[in-house]
């Protein structure tokens, strides 16, 4: 009893002398496999007392006659699902809140972006606003019998002349815009993001090479243009209306049309002819407003918008799908008249008689700027005959609220 005693003390002990191993006799036979050694007294005594100590495990439940699963306790350890019908509901609720949460997302972001727009507008009139200081008239546009039409014509707009003055100087300077044509100068296509309405999708595809009287010629695309005035009804480039003493005498007008009741004379084939209050139904070579595509013949000064200049159009929106003939470099794509009302459509977008006009995604109207750079979110209902008189530099009109 002594000599195992000792050996299983001197297993446990570091310090043992070395020699033999002695093997002491434990309980069960009970062998250390891992360390190959038996396992010391201590050791054994210290796991059956940790043994003792663990809970036992809780005694199974008593079973339900005529089942084999453990009944529970009513109220005790059982979770209640949701029915289909509170399902069904909360789906409901959800579907509810959503239907009324994407409408008012949609207002936010549609206020957001006609803002954006507005901010666009607003420095386009501030930098015809400082060309205006630099060179002494507004800036204006080059399209006639002299300069010529088309690409291959140096007939730039008054867009391609305010570039400098909204820090686009690189595409001014390096198409050399004035000095070259639309097609030699290389930049007729490039996109300029100010000249862009964020609420039109369709603007932002990239250059076009549908616009009218371009033939196939890829130019960057437009959301705004220069207002012409309110005088509708003749082309003069085509022999027509009273805009110069040298042009031929016009033919025959055409049939009274709906918006002609105001005894104007058509020769274009418009809805909405109006004569000027310059005396001419010229708008695209005689506007009675303060830009329109030959003005470099008679540039306006601010001294000749005796109207008011807070109180007159200098530039409004317009949809390039809706109208073919809406570009930002071509002088004969850059202007529009009020003749036609605001956010008129026609079936063909490129009968400019009746799409030359102004238009906007935006829902209830339309945003000008006025030649003082104000702005103004004019209403698609407004009254045509203030309309009208908000686009022309001197017809003397009193126009009604707006």
């Amino acid at each position: 009893m002594a000599l195992t005693l000792h050996a299983a003390e001197s297993d446990c002990n570091p310090k043992r002398k070395r020699g033999r191993k002695l093997f002491p006799r434990l309980p069960f036979g009970l062998r250390c496999s891992q360390q190959k050694r038996p396992i010391c007294r201590v050791q054994y005594s210290r796991g059956i007392s940790e043994r003792r100590q663990r809970p036992s495990p809780p005694a199974p439940l008593p079973k339900g006659e005529g089942s084999n699963a453990p009944s529970l306790p009513k109220g005790e350890g059982r979770k209640r699902g949701f029915t289909l019908v509170e399902i069904l509901v909360v789906i409901a609720i959800l579907g509810l809140l959503i239907g009324l949460l994407l409408p008012a997302i949609s207002a936010a972001r549609e206020a957001g972006r006609r803002a954006s727009c507005q901010s666009n507008l607003r420095q386009i009139a501030l930098a015809a606003t400082h060309f205006h200081d630099a060179n002494g008239h507004f800036p204006q546009g080059q399209c006639d019998g002299n300069i010529g039409f088309g690409p291959d014509a140096k007939a730039w707009s008054w867009l391609a002349r305010i570039l400098p003055y909204c820090e686009e100087n690189e595409i001014y300077q390096n198409g050399a815009i004035l000095v070259k044509t639309l097609r030699e100068s290389g930049v007729a296509g490039r996109r300029v993001r100010l000249f862009l309405c964020p609420s039109d999708g369709y603007s932002w595809s990239g250059p076009r090479t549908d616009a009218g009287n371009l033939d196939g010629f890829a130019v960057g695309q437009t959301n705004y243009k220069g207002v012409s005035g309110a005088n509708w009804g003749a082309d003069a480039s085509q022999g027509q209306g009273t805009s110069s003493s040298t042009t031929p005498s016009p033919p025959a007008p055409l049939p009274e049309s709906e918006g002609s009741s105001n005894g104007a004379t058509d020769y274009i084939g418009t809805e909405w002819p109006n004569p000027g209050t310059n005396g001419s139904e010229d708008g695209l070579d005689a506007g009675d407003g303060i830009l329109w595509r030959s003005d470099y013949l008679q540039p306006m000064q601010d001294r000749n918008v005796t109207d008011g200049l807070s109180r007159t159009f200098l530039a409004g929106e317009d949809l390039p799908q809706q109208d073919a003939w809406c570009s930002w470099p071509y002088a004969n794509n850059a202007y529009g008249t009020c003749a036609i009302p605001p956010n008129f459509t026609y079936s063909d977008p490129t009968w400019w008689p009746n799409t030359q006009s102004f238009r906007s995604a935006h829902p209830g109207g339309l945003n000008f700027a006025m030649a003082d750079g104000s702005l103004h979110f004019i209403n698609a209902r407004i009254e045509l005959a203030t309309y009208r008189a908000l686009a022309t530099r001197a017809g003397g009109e009193t126009p009604g609220d707006f």
